[in-house]
């Protein structure tokens, strides 16, 4: 074959009509990873990587009479490449071109089209839950809003809720909705054995848990893996529920889809948690507020140098405390 053939940028193959390579370019060797001397005189077939639809073998099981292209993914060599097949008298010429930059850059492009549009269903679906939380008035109304709205979406299996028990670091499962199948058991489960679970960790931390993919992560629980892996979970987003530096409790979400959760979705389930965490700390004071239970407590002073009691002593008379005035860190 004359330099052109062997220095062109492209892999050229040529084939016989019976389909047997009769020579191979450098560009092709490089492409195809062949040597020369072992695809001369093989099949096309032995010589052309294996893909899925296998086109170019197929489309020498009749010598082909017109110029065709075909395009495939070949995964033993994770590449796309572009083939050409032109017809001459004594055979046909295989033009080979590595389109693998081009694909890769389409699917960047879509996979970036599909984050924005899966991050602005996410953001609507938090607008909602947020707007929605403004009108609970109680903690149930709070766990069953969060729950209610994000396990029954598109994007997530299920949602639960668990809260602490106030003046304790017990967690309570609160409200759950979704098809939690088996695994809120095994997790309502652990949650009563007190396990570390990725939910508590969140609480500990004040931050967002991610875990992905559930069953072959070690910081979950083995039944609740176990459960997770039979009802095809694969990610779990933990998001603490927060106000300062209180951690009220955790929302969990599981979702059947691989890497489900970015790192833009966890800030932005993050301000979830702080709203949720304001909302639950706003219904505890106003429990405490409205409460018609009063507390009466007896202090006794005996200190006679003290001149209040003194003063009491002297004149046989009870003195009474109207109130207290801060001042500064103590009272007057």
């Amino acid at each position: 074959m004359d330099e052109a053939f062997e220095r062109a940028p492209v892999g050229i193959l040529q084939v016989d009509p019976a389909g047997t390579v009769q020579s191979v370019n450098e560009r092709a060797e490089e492409l195809l990873d062949v040597e020369s001397t072992a695809a001369t005189e093989s099949s096309i077939e032995a010589v052309f990587p294996a893909s899925v639809e296998a086109s170019v073998p197929r489309a020498f099981e009749r010598p082909p009479e017109a110029e065709q292209s075909l395009e495939e993914f070949y995964p033993g060599l994770d590449r796309w490449f572009e083939v050409t097949l032109v017809p001459v008298e004594t055979g046909v010429f295989v033009y080979v071109r590595d389109t693998t930059e081009r694909h890769r850059t389409e699917q960047q492009v879509t996979q970036r089209q599909d984050d924005i549009a899966r991050l602005t269903v996410i953001n609507e679906l938090i607008s909602d839950v947020l707007a929605e939380l403004v009108d609970a008035s109680t903690r149930e109304e709070i766990a069953e809003t969060i729950c209610t709205r994000l396990g029954e979406t598109d994007l997530y299996d299920f949602a639960w809720l668990g809260e602490r028990e106030l003046g304790t670091e017990e967690l309570a499962v609160r409200a759950a909705s979704g098809a939690t199948g088996r695994t809120l058991d095994r997790i309502e489960e652990a949650v009563d054995a007190s396990e570390p679970i990725p939910e508590a960790r969140a609480i500990e931390t004040g931050a967002p848990e991610i875990v992905q993919p559930v069953g072959d992560d070690d910081s979950v629980p083995e039944a609740v893996r176990r459960a997770a892996f039979a009802d095809g979970l694969q990610s779990l987003l933990a998001v603490p529920l927060t106000y300062g530096s209180t951690a009220y409790g955790v929302v969990g979400l599981y979702t059947s889809e691989r890497e489900a959760f970015s790192a833009r979705e966890r800030e932005s389930f993050g301000t979830v948690g702080e709203m949720a965490g304001f909302a639950i700390n706003a219904t505890r004071h106003r429990t405490l507020l409205l409460s018609d239970t009063v507390v009466e407590l007896r202090l006794q002073v005996t200190d006679p140098a003290d001149p209040l009691v003194a003063a009491a002593g002297a004149h046989d008379a009870t003195l009474g405390v109207d109130g207290l005035v801060p001042q500064g860190e103590t009272l007057l």
